[in-house]
């Protein structure tokens, strides 16, 4: 995506990155507290005299698929911060021609677009075990 050197232009882009962080916090976030809901809920109940009632297995499977979806969370925080540092580091060091110039900053641009692209699909499957989690949830508490 071009941004252009306009306020509008600059603005957009602070929000977009702005907006980026934000869910990626909430993934963390809420695949986090799954798990320590549901060992807090667990452990609570196993104090009385129902534990029975829970399917230990399902339980097991949602904290796991809960744990994936924080490590995928955090693996893509990292490959966007990863993008990010790619392409605010590819400005060369010494004069190049405008050539020489494009051709020392293209492949740095095109991993940092991949990385960044890689970072909304690791994100997305972080999205989809929080929802997988908590239908596991559901079934061992049913």
């Amino acid at each position: 995506m071009a941004v252009g050197n306009s306020e509008v232009d600059v603005e957009n882009l602070k929000g977009a990155i702005a907006l980026g962080q934000q869910v990626l916090k909430s993934l963390e976030l809420a695949n986090g507290g799954a798990v320590v809901a549901i060992l807090t809920f667990y452990g609570n109940l196993a104090k009385t005299s129902q534990p029975a009632a829970i399917d230990r297995a399902w339980i097991g499977r949602a904290l796991i698929v809960f744990a994936v979806g924080l490590a995928l969370a955090l693996g893509a925080a990292a490959c966007a911060y990863l993008g990010q540092v790619t392409v605010a580091t590819a400005e060369p060091d010494g004069p190049l021609s405008l050539a020489e110039r494009n051709a020392y900053i293209a492949p740095k641009h095109r991993l940092s677009n991949r990385l960044l692209k890689a970072a909304v699909v690791v994100a997305l499957a972080s999205l989809l075990a929080f929802v997988l989690g908590a239908a596991f949830s559901a079934v061992a508490f049913a």
